[in-house]
Formats: structure tokens, C-alpha cells, sequence
């Protein structure tokens, strides 16, 4: 499985750790707004791979999951882009400011066949997904 990581901040690198760990996931990429973060993982996790922008992750054709651990204030739009782009998506918590938010991302996944999901345990969730 090809996942991506979008947020480096406190809880983006610990994701990044995990999923390395996972035989499950083949190929990591990473993308930050801090260039600097993403050199820190490249550094430390020579195998994953860093995108020049949001949107350059969202064009892999064979990408198969977005994990969002970027400020909750981004979560909604970030996750809206990464479904309309026909990604399954693991927003860090909480997935939305707004249950009706979060019922649009729910709809939007919905309609679209993919998966959106809130901070459960994303190894086990990654685990059935593959």
C-alpha cells in the first residue's frame, strides 16, 4: 500500500515511525508546508519519499492513502481534496470543528467509495484495508 503523510508537526512523525514499521505499507511519502520537516524525515526515514506540495500527492494515480496531521482548522478542506481525488483518508483528531462537517466528509467519502476515518487505530484500520 502507498500511503502519504501530510503534516509533520507533533503527531505527523509518529505516524510517519508507525507506518514505516508496517510491512503493509510499500512506499511513504510525506509533505509538510515546513520544508524543514520533511528534511528532518528524510533524514531520519531514508526510504520516504518527500512532495513538493499537497496537490502533488493527490496526483499519484497509485497513491492509495492520505493521513491528515495538520491543523484542525485544515482537516476539513485537506480531507475534501484528498477524497474528491479518490484517496482513502485518516484525519488525525478530531476529523472536523463540526458535526456537519464531518457528516459532508462522510457523505463526500460516501460518494466517492473510499474511506474517511478519525484517529482509531490506523495500523489495525490500514491492516483491513489492504
Amino acid at each position: 500500500m502507498r500511503v502519504a503523510v501530510a503534516g509533520l508537526g507533533y503527531w505527523g512523525p509518529l505516524l510517519v515511525r508507525n507506518l514505516v514499521a508496517m510491512p503493509e505499507c510499500s512506499d511513504l511519502f510525506v509533505y509538510d508546508s515546513q520544508e524543514s520537516r520533511m528534511k528532518v524525515m528524510a533524514t531520519n526515514y531514508p526510504g520516504v519519499a518527500a512532495a513538493s506540495s499537497f496537490g502533488e500527492l493527490l496526483e499519484d494515480p497509485h497513491l492509495d492513502a492520505v493521513v491528515l496531521a495538520t491543523p484542525v482548522e485544515t482537516h476539513v478542506e485537506l480531507a475534501s481534496k484528498a477524497i474528491a481525488a479518490g484517496k482513502n483518508v485518516l484525519v488525525e483528531k478530531p476529523l472536523a470543528t463540526s458535526r456537519a462537517e464531518a457528516d459532508r466528509l462522510i457523505a463526500e467519502a460516501t460518494e466517492a467509495g473510499v474511506l474517511v476515518m478519525a484517529d482509531i487505530r490506523f495500523s489495525i484500520a490500514l491492516r483491513s484495508y489492504s
